[in-house]
């Protein structure tokens, strides 16, 4: 068991000295693959069953293995399944392997769920506990390079940084990989303490998944990035700012720092009169009528906007 120790160790560190979540996992697969002297290793996770789009191997997978993991039938009655000799369609091409052994895995406190596959040029001598123990350490120190993604955001606004708002790490049907604590805050006030813990409250429209724009969720406005096959998505309460045009909100923001309308023209390439109008518009929208109410608006959106 003092061998299984430093494995579960050794896990868990890979992971946390590792700021990418996907090389997390697979370091961390790779530690376990020399630990049990498995030839290969490959690790699927997915939202309620491990059909999803996070997948790990320590070598190449081909899409037709992937699908033939995915849809190997699993026993009920246990978590380990061994696969003697190794289906020809789960080998990897140039790798000595005649044993394989799959393992479910059902994350704790989530509605994940993993599969990992195992394979070894003979059935080694750990026992199927010992294993599975292992496997399940594994499963968890990728739960938690999930949450320290969201962890390194909320450590930033706590050193006074600005964040891009409240996160969650999602993939592209909505479904929940890791949740901050400020995100399931900010989805319960706006819509209920009633909603699903498993994905957003609403499904994401066509264009959602587009990194370079913003959109709205319910009242919140939500923004996402790429994460490899998932999405980090951040929410933040809808501002007066917000009913600003891109633009208008370009020339709020030189109104706020005092610049004329020329000055303003210069810098944007626009004409004084263009200015005007766009000042017009702000000061109707925004519902206010001299410069001090505008400034201190402004100044109060973009202050919340980034924290």
């Amino acid at each position: 068991m003092a061998d299984l120790d430093r494995l579960i160790h050794r896990l868990y560190r890979v992971v946390a000295l590792e700021p990418h979540w996907e090389e997390a996992r697979l370091k961390a697969l790779e530690v376990l693959a020399q630990w049990s002297d498995a030839t290969s290793a490959v690790w699927l996770t997915g939202a309620g069953n491990a059909a999803g789009p996070v997948r790990t191997s320590t070598l190449s997978v081909s899409p037709v293995q992937l699908d033939e993991l995915r849809h190997l039938p699993q026993r009920p009655s246990q978590r380990t399944t061994w696969l003697s000799p190794l289906p020809a369609t789960l080998a990897v091409p140039g790798c000595p392997s005649t044993v394989g052994c799959v393992i479910d895995y059902q994350h704790r406190d989530t509605h994940l769920s993993s599969r990992v596959l195992l394979t070894f040029a003979t059935k080694p001598d750990v026992g199927d506990d010992t294993l599975s123990h292992a496997i399940g350490h594994l499963v968890e120190a990728g739960t938690l390079a999930f949450d320290l993604l969201l962890a390194r955001d909320s450590w930033l606004g706590a050193m006074g940084r600005p964040t891009r708002g409240a996160g969650a790490l999602i993939d592209p049907k909505g479904a929940y990989y890791a949740v901050s604590p400020a995100f399931s805050t900010v989805m319960d006030h706006c819509f209920g303490s009633g909603i699903s813990t498993s994905q957003l409250p609403v499904p994401l429209s066509a264009d959602a998944l587009d990194p370079h724009k913003t959109f709205t969720l319910g009242r919140l406005q939500a923004r996402v990035s790429p994460q490899g096959p998932l999405w980090l998505i951040h929410v933040r309460t809808t501002l007066p700012i917000d009913k600003l045009s891109p633009r208008e909100q370009e020339v709020a923001r030189h109104l706020s720092e005092g610049k004329t309308f020329k000055r303003i023209a210069q810098q944007l390439g626009l004409s004084p009169s263009t200015v005007a109008n766009h000042s017009a518009s702000i000061y109707r929208k925004l519902g206010v009528y001299r410069r001090e109410d505008l400034i201190s608006q402004v100044r109060t959106d973009v202050k919340r906007k980034s924290a």
